[in-house]
C-alpha cells in the first residue's frame, strides 16, 4: 500500500513537471520567434509577441530593446517626430536620452529647410546642450529674419536682427533695411520744395530758384534734402552735390564720398557712409556737428541745431541743443526711424507706437495714443505719421494748414517741413498743404522717385 501511495506521488510529480517543461518550452520557440520578427523589422508584431510571454524570462526588457530598435530605425529613416516620441517613453533605457537629443538636434535641422523656424527653435531648445544647439538657435533666428524680410514682413525681422545685432552680418542686414526705406526722395525748405524724379532730375518749386538754387543741371540724384536755404544731394554712386546758403560752409558736404544717406538741418548738414560712419558740416554753435565718434549708425536725422541717429539695436544717439529736451533719448530703445524737428524729437517702435522728447509747446509730442504707425516726421511745432492703411495723422501747430491731411489715402513717404507738409502717394504723386507765399505748395508733380 505504502510502495503504490508513493508510486503515484512519484508519477504525479513527473506529469506535473512534464507539463510545465511542455509549457515552458512553449514560451521558449514563442520567444525565440519573437527576436526572429524583430530581427526582420517587424517591430510593433514583436512587441506584441513579447507582452503576450508575460513574465518570461526577461521578455519585459526585450520589449523595451523593440521599442529602441523601433526607435532607431525611424531616426535612421529621418522620421523624427516618431523616433522622439519612442526614445522621450524609453526613458532611461540604454542610451535613450542622448538618442532623444540627437534626434530633436536633427528633427530641428529638417525643419528649418521647410522654414519652421518656430517649431525648430523649440527643438534646438530640448536638444538642452547637445552638439551646438544653442548656437543653433541664434542661426535659427537669424535665418527666420532673413526669410520675414525677403518675405515682406519687415518689423518681425527686425525685432529678431535687433535682438541678435552682434550675429554674422547682422549689423549690415539693418543697415541695408535702413537704407532702402529712410532715403530723402522730396524734402521742404521753409518757402521751397525739391524732390528726386524717377530718371534722377531734381524739381523744385517756390523761391529757391529766386535765391539763387538752381538744381537745373543736377542727375542721376537719388537722395535730396533741404535746409532752411539751400539743399543738399547724393547721386546714385555716393557723390554729395550742394547749392545754395554757405554762409557756415554746409555746402563742403560736396567733398564727400561713399553717402547712402543725407540730412539737412537749419544750417547744417549730416551723411551718413556705407559704413555707418557719419559726417557732418555747417553750422556748429551747439555742437550739432560732434558726430564723428558715433558708430553703427543706420539712419541719421537733422535738427534746427541738433542732430539725431539711429543704431543698429535700436537706441538712439543725439547732439547739438538740449534746451527743450530735444535730445533727451538715452532711454529709447526698439526704434526703427527717427526724425528730428526743430526744437521735438520722434521715434517710431518696433511695435508701431511712438515716442517723442522736447518742446511740446502746441501739443507737437502728443503721439502717446498713436498706434500702427509706419513711418513718423517731425516738422516746425508739428508731427505727422502715416498709418498702416496708408492715411495721415497729424498734430501741433495747424496755423498754416500743414495738419490739414485728414484726407490723404494710399500715402507712402510723408516730410513734415517747417511750415508745409508733403506726402508722396503709390504712383508717384506728391501732395503738398500749408504755407504756401511762395508757391512751395503749387506742385503737379506725378513722376517722383518711390521709395
Amino acid at each position: 500500500m505504502k510502495t503504490a501511495l508513493t508510486f503515484a506521488i512519484v508519477l504525479i510529480l513527473i506529469i506535473s513537471y512534464l507539463m510545465i517543461f511542455v509549457v515552458l518550452d512553449i514560451k521558449y520557440f514563442d520567444y525565440r520567434e519573437a527576436l526572429e520578427v524583430r530581427e526582420s523589422g517587424e517591430y510593433d508584431k514583436a512587441i506584441l509577441m513579447f507582452e503576450q510571454l508575460g513574465e518570461y524570462k526577461d521578455a519585459s526588457i526585450q520589449i523595451q530593446e523593440t521599442n529602441y530598435q523601433k526607435a532607431f530605425w525611424y531616426m535612421q529613416n529621418k522620421q523624427y517626430d516618431i523616433a522622439a516620441y519612442l526614445f522621450d517613453n524609453l526613458g532611461e533605457y540604454e542610451d535613450s536620452r542622448h538618442r532623444l537629443n540627437w534626434v530633436y538636434y536633427k528633427w530641428a535641422m529638417q525643419l528649418i529647410e521647410k522654414n519652421e523656424f518656430d517649431s525648430a527653435i523649440n527643438l534646438f531648445s530640448a536638444a538642452g546642450d547637445y552638439s551646438d544647439s544653442e548656437s543653433q538657435i541664434t542661426e535659427t533666428q537669424y535665418l527666420k529674419a532673413i526669410y520675414l524680410m525677403e518675405n515682406g514682413d519687415a518689423i518681425e525681422s527686425l525685432k529678431i536682427f535687433m535682438s541678435i545685432v552682434d550675429y554674422k552680418d547682422v549689423q549690415q542686414r539693418i543697415f541695408d533695411y535702413h537704407q532702402a526705406v529712410n532715403k530723402y526722395f522730396f524734402s521742404a525748405g521753409v518757402r521751397f520744395t525739391v524732390a528726386v524724379k524717377n530718371l534722377g532730375s531734381v524739381e523744385m518749386a517756390g523761391e529757391a530758384i529766386a535765391n539763387g538754387i538752381n538744381i537745373a543741371n543736377w542727375a542721376d540724384v537719388k537722395n535730396v534734402t533741404a535746409g532752411d536755404n539751400f539743399v543738399a544731394a547724393i547721386t546714385s554712386d555716393g557723390r554729395v552735390l550742394t547749392v545754395g546758403d554757405n554762409k557756415y560752409n554746409q555746402l563742403i558736404a560736396s567733398e564727400w564720398g561713399s553717402m547712402v544717406q543725407i540730412s539737412a538741418g537749419g544750417a547744417h548738414v549730416v551723411g551718413l557712409r556705407s559704413d555707418g560712419i557719419v559726417k557732418a558740416a555747417g553750422y556748429d554753435q551747439y555742437n550739432q556737428c560732434g558726430v564723428d565718434d558715433w558708430r553703427n549708425i543706420v539712419q541719421i536725422s537733422a535738427g534746427k541745431n541738433y542732430t539725431i541717429g539711429l543704431k543698429s539695436d535700436g537706441t538712439v544717439e543725439a547732439v547739438g541743443e538740449w534746451v527743450e529736451g530735444q535730445c533727451k533719448v538715452d532711454g529709447w530703445s526698439d526704434i526703427i526711424q527717427v526724425d528730428a524737428g526743430t526744437n521735438h524729437t520722434v521715434g517710431l517702435k518696433l511695435d508701431g507706437t511712438v515716442v517723442s522728447t522736447g518742446d511740446n509747446t502746441f501739443g507737437q509730442c502728443n503721439v502717446s495714443q498713436w498706434s500702427d504707425i509706419v513711418a513718423v516726421s517731425a516738422g516746425e511745432n508739428y508731427t505727422l505719421g502715416i498709418k498702416k492703411d496708408g492715411t495721415l495723422v497729424c498734430v501741433g501747430d495747424n496755423t498754416y494748414g500743414q495738419c490739414n491731411v485728414g484726407n490723404w489715402s494710399g500715402v507712402i513717404a510723408i516730410y513734415a517741413g517747417k511750415y508745409h507738409t508733403l506726402a508722396l502717394r503709390a504712383d508717384g504723386t506728391l501732395l503738398a498743404v500749408g504755407w504756401n507765399d511762395a508757391g512751395q505748395c503749387d506742385i503737379n508733380w506725378n513722376d517722383i522717385k518711390l521709395p
